[in-house]
């Protein structure tokens, strides 16, 4: 009975030092484990640290170029300067309407770190400026940043469809004015206008009766009427894209092609100028040409 109460004992023993040992070596791992893995956090921290970093250097860049062109003359700065830095006109161009936005001024710290996006925030600015005016503009774009729609992660296309969102706005506007003008055209009155011809010929009449010395060599010729053919008023638009002049077609209703030289609005139906062809016959009377007998 001893023995086997000892065997007991040592059996427990020996399972209680291979699991106390188990469970050792197990918590190593886990010791080892998470010295060689970061936490989601501990890597959100520094990819962030990292793209404040980025953000910095380019306004960096911006400042440097900046203090070039107040430094330096035009030659030097676009010439020399430009070609020792490796930039071509415009993309310098981009990095100074950079540094010269206001907006981008007053909210570094808050704007992306890209530099694609912070050249986009120019062109809305410039957008909101020219549709909204400048005090205008302020407002709405503080209001983005409030509403998080710009913010340190904010990408260029988020700002491209910003820019796409006034430039439809811009157009819808465009498009009621035009409809309204064409309305007010169609319904203004013909307004007869005289010219320094006009006041020639009648300086040439003298006191003779035009009136009816032209009817003494009309006699036996058809009815005429030179009605008015120039209109109330002839307008010139112009398109910035192609689409744009298929909307204005499309609003009109009338078929415009790249020949296309002018038109009349509302649409008239062509004459059929054969019709009022005259001829004179064998007995010297005048009769309709004969392809506009009926």
């Amino acid at each position: 009975m001893i023995q086997n109460s000892e065997r007991q004992v040592w059996r427990s023993l020996s399972l209680f030092l291979i699991r106390n040992q188990t469970q050792n070596i197990m918590n190593m791992e886990n010791v080892m484990t998470n010295q060689n893995t970061l936490s989601i956090t501990h890597h959100v921290k520094t990819i962030e640290a990292a793209r404040t970093r980025v953000k910095d250097a380019i306004f960096d860049v911006v400042d440097a170029i900046l203090d070039a062109e107040t430094q330096l003359d035009a030659t030097a700065f676009q010439g020399a300067l430009a070609v020792e830095i490796g930039m071509s006109k415009g993309t310098i161009s981009k990095w100074l309407s950079i540094g010269k936005s206001p907006f981008i001024s007053e909210n570094r710290q808050v704007l992306p770190c890209s530099f694609t996006a912070l050249y986009f925030l120019t062109q809305l600015e410039t957008k909101y400026t020219e549709f909204y005016q400048a005090e205008r503009c302020k407002e709405l774009l503080e209001q983005l940043i409030a509403d998080d729609k710009i913010n340190p992660q904010t990408e260029a296309s988020d700002i491209a469809d910003l820019i796409s969102a006034v430039d439809r706005k811009e157009k819808e506007v465009s498009q009621k004015k035009l409809k309204k003008d064409l309305k007010s055209a169609n319904r203004a009155p013909i307004v007869e206008e005289t010219t320094p011809y006009d006041n020639m010929i009648d300086a040439t009449r003298g006191d003779r009766d035009v009136e009816h010395d032209w009817r003494d060599h009309w006699k036996g010729m058809p009815e005429y009427e030179n009605e008015a053919v120039t209109g109330f008023k002839r307008l010139i638009v112009n398109f910035d894209t192609e689409a744009d002049y298929r909307d204005f077609e499309t609003l009109i209703g009338q078929s415009l092609t790249e020949k296309t030289k002018s038109i009349r609005f509302p649409k008239k139906p062509r004459q059929d100028m054969k019709s009022l062809r005259w001829i004179e016959d064998d007995e010297n009377a005048l009769c309709p040409a004969p392809d506009a007998r009926h």
